[in-house]
């Protein structure tokens, strides 16, 4: 059988129209029927792009020109933001944003258009409810939550000066930033002072390549409601001089700040946060709000990155719950225990499950704190946790799951099953994981009703949702099954 022959080959230029966006924030484009990703395409644009990749089923190309931009298309008020004007050789971008030259609008569409087709060409539903994404009121300074990369990086003039910023996209090369445009200002203007004092002292960033240096990164993290801010130093070593006056300096400029940490990694490794943490100045912990509850955030502790968006987030998984006050829930991946004791004032007791120790304590700790006595917490791997309650007779009316990315594991299904909730209440960050389950649930008799996107990261390509699953009655299960033969002879 002769081979396929590609119609492009490697630095080809060839002329595009872009398609669409799909997930994880490329464009699509097609060249004589072939498939071709580009980052930063918009759709609508015609361009001129050189080929950079060719597989088997696919290509990859880079935009040089923009021949008519898309009438969604705006310029990137970010100025470390990838530019086309500016693209040479030895150019990076910070990749940290997606999707700056967009219009916010078009966004939101886009990845309203992502879930429905997650949901069509994975979990094969053809029709699926999928409401207009809640957007975000404030598009740019949203996170609460900012972790630097701290490096080095040669002088023209000789020597070394620290950086601080984030990875240019596909790369480990730091891109030097003084202002991060989805950060808080106040967060900003800290990371600034922080990167100055670490320059003072001459305290050297860190080389990822020879594994030397002290300080690996810096991390910001905000109270949006009760303006009180965390600053994090992650070092190399536990040996960081001058970190008293560093502390002193900060917290003197910025009375928000009423934590200032050290946590050393010493591991040559990816992972941002190693094991040991110790106080510098101030308190341990820092303190949010969401509507009527309190939260302790400590360095590790998991929150929504977007305090503004979370309450959303949290008052649809309410609303699709319909609770009475009668319910038993069980919050799988509960993490500190937002959603848990978010609604628990409407449920008769939530059972929250978590395999991290830490999440558990500060858990308990925010339902004591809040005075919430009908929200217990399991310790352990959701399928053993949730096998245990069904050997225990456990018969829970709602569970509520909010998984990793990858989606949930066939064992955790199975233990869903058997409990066999009349609602499951389906929290994604990662909607094409989200449609695997959703189909694998639909085959166990639960079906899709709805789900609602809610723009937690705008700017970026990530997209939050919930899905309200309820189960099938039999009567319902017994007319679905004496439907599918005539379904079967009319195809």
């Amino acid at each position: 059988m002769p081979a396929l022959v590609k119609p492009i080959t490697v630095k080809e230029k060839v002329t595009l129209k872009i398609e669409n966006l799909i997930f994880g924030g490329e464009a699509l484009a097609r060249y004589r029927g072939f498939t071709i990703f580009l980052p930063y395409g918009c759709p609508g644009d015609e361009v001129e792009a050189e080929v950079t990749e060719v597989k088997k089923d696919y290509a990859r190309a880079k935009i040089t020109k923009i021949l008519v931009p898309s009438p969604d298309r705006i310029n990137p008020p970010c100025p470390y933001f990838y530019r086309l004007e500016e693209q040479v050789e030895d150019k990076l971008f910070c990749g940290g944003c997606d999707w700056q030259h967009i219009k916010y609008e078009t966004q939101l569409q886009l990845k309203t258009a992502m879930v429905k087709d997650a949901l069509k060409y994975i979990a094969r539903f053809k029709e699926p409810n999928v409401l207009d994404i809640i957007l975000a009121a404030t598009p740019f300074n949203y996170r609460n939550k900012m972790q630097l990369k701290v490096g080095l990086r040669e002088k023209e003039e000789g020597g070394k000066k620290i950086v601080c910023g984030f990875y240019a996209k596909n790369t480990h090369r730091i891109i030097d930033i003084e202002k991060c445009q989805i950060q808080t200002d106040t967060a900003n203007e800290i990371l600034a002072l922080a990167r100055q004092l670490l320059g003072e002292y001459e305290l050297p960033g860190y080389d990822e390549e020879a594994h030397r240096g002290l300080v690996r990164h810096i991390i910001v993290r905000a109270g949006v409601n009760t303006d009180q801010y965390m600053l994090i130093f992650v070092t190399k070593e536990k040996d960081f001089p001058n970190k008293a006056e560093i502390a002193a300096k900060i917290m003197e400029r910025f009375p928000q700040v009423l934590s200032v940490i050290q946590n050393i990694n010493k591991a040559k490794t990816n992972v941002i946060l190693g094991e040991d943490t110790l106080l510098v100045a101030g308190k341990l912990k820092i303190q949010e709000k969401i509507k009527h509850l309190f939260f302790d955030i400590s360095p590790v502790s998991f929150f929504q990155t977007n305090t503004r968006q979370a309450e959303k987030l949290y008052d649809t998984v309410v609303a699709f719950a319909e609770l009475s006050g009668q319910e038993l829930v069980l919050d799988v991946y509960s993490g500190a225990g937002a959603i848990a004791l978010y609604v628990a004032p409407q449920a008769q007791k939530v059972i929250g499950i978590e395999s991290g120790q830490s999440a558990v304590k500060d858990a308990m700790f925010n339902a004591d704190w809040n005075k919430i006595e009908n929200v217990e917490f399991r310790i352990g791997e959701a399928e053993l946790v949730l096998s245990r309650l069904y050997k225990q007779q456990v018969k829970p009316d709602v569970i509520i799951v909010d998984p990793p990315r990858k989606g949930l594991s066939q064992k955790v299904i199975d233990a869903i099953i058997n409990l066999s909730p009349k609602k499951i209440i389906y929290v994604s960050c990662e909607p094409s994981t989200m449609a695997r389950d959703l189909q694998i649930l639909h085959k166990k008799h639960y079906k899709l009703e709805v789900v609602q996107p809610v723009d937690m990261f705008p700017q970026t390509a990530h997209i939050e949702c919930v899905a309200k699953i309820v189960k099938i009655r039999k009567t319902e299960v017994v007319k679905s099954q004496e439907q599918t033969p005539k379904e079967e002879e009319a195809a």
